[in-house]
């Protein structure tokens, strides 16, 4: 097992590693954020091709016009060229598959893919289909965290229970013991699928932590809300340093016996739910979500602090379970 994962603030990460140019894959939204790390690899001239995916939601207004309107303009004084694809938020997966294989002809090897602003039902395909990409030898992925979340509610309208895109499986000699959910600030719909979807599994809470104030008492508001049963053992809250990748990904290898599947459920910052992803990629494990059409055009504020993770390195996965 390889213990050693590098990971830490952007810049920091890049200092250390070659200085080769990388090809960027993100999101562009309606967030100052989306282009944390793009800045940082433009001001440092580490930037090789690079391609920016704009998700339209369903249900989209004004004001999500004019922020993504904003932050584009950001973005084209960064460069010579934009390279943008309107995607719609429900897309189906062929679509997100044939334009990152296409991408990935383009690179030379060296990819970043960040994760900021990209909803769940895309970023864990993108995942699971660069890591099996022999073209890309060194693969980080990148998250950039916001000054201030808005005060409102961050998404609303969620849709039915289902699962992620390349996430399922029909094999129905595959038994699940431990049902895993990533807590985050709105549980959209999961209370009532507890009692449905997980009543036969043990239920295990990942609480990012510590998460600061105001937000753990959103998080500790996400439990009050699922309305957990009597049944649930609340020892099986288990806190985790959202930001640390690697070791959020070994506590959940150290759910199960053997590396099983484990039924997943990703409501948690994205860097939780990127150690899920990883974990899910390797043990063909089902990860489930409630997926919202609705987010609140000023669902964050600013650029606090950017961080990179090595996923491959020299064509190894260093989060293999080997």
């Amino acid at each position: 097992m390889i213990n050693y994962r590098p990971w830490g603030e952007f810049r920091w990460l890049m200092s250390r590693l070659t200085n080769e140019k990388y090809s960027f894959y993100g999101c562009l939204s309606t967030e100052h954020r989306c282009l944390g790390t793009f800045r940082t690899l433009v001001n440092k001239d580490n930037l090789d091709v690079h391609k920016f995916i704009r998700i339209i939601d369903p249900i989209d207004s004004e004001e999500h016009l004019a922020n993504r309107n904003r932050v584009y303009n950001e973005y084209v004084n960064l460069v010579d060229e934009s390279f943008i694809l309107e995607q719609e938020l429900l897309a189906p997966i062929g679509l997100i598959y044939s334009d990152i294989l296409e991408f990935i002809d383009t690179t030379n090897g060296y990819l970043i893919l960040d994760i900021t602003s990209f909803p769940k039902r895309f970023f864990f395909p993108l995942i699971k289909i660069i890591i099996r990409s022999d073209k890309i030898t060194n693969l980080i992925v990148t998250y950039s965290t916001p000054e201030k979340y808005s005060d409102s509610d961050l998404s609303e309208s969620p849709m039915d229970w289902n699962h992620i895109p390349m996430f399922n499986t029909d094999d129905p000699d595959i038994k699940f013991k431990t049902a895993l959910v990533g807590l985050g600030f709105m549980p959209l719909g999961l209370s009532s699928l507890l009692k449905d979807k997980f009543s036969d599994l043990e239920l295990r809470l990942m609480f990012p932590f510590p998460p600061g104030a105001p937000f753990f008492q959103r998080t500790w508001k996400f439990i009050e809300d699922m309305q957990v049963t009597p049944k649930v053992d609340f020892k099986n809250i288990m806190r985790v340093d959202a930001l640390n990748v690697s070791e959020t990904f070994d506590m959940i290898r150290s759910l199960s016996f053997n590396d099983q599947s484990i039924l997943m459920a990703p409501y948690g910052p994205k860097t939780m739910s990127l150690a899920m992803c990883l974990y899910a990629c390797l043990t063909n494990s089902p990860v489930y979500y409630t997926q919202p059409i609705s987010y609140d055009p000023k669902y964050s504020e600013g650029t606090l602090s950017s961080y990179g993770y090595c996923i491959k390195l020299n064509g190894i996965n260093l989060f293999d379970l080997g």
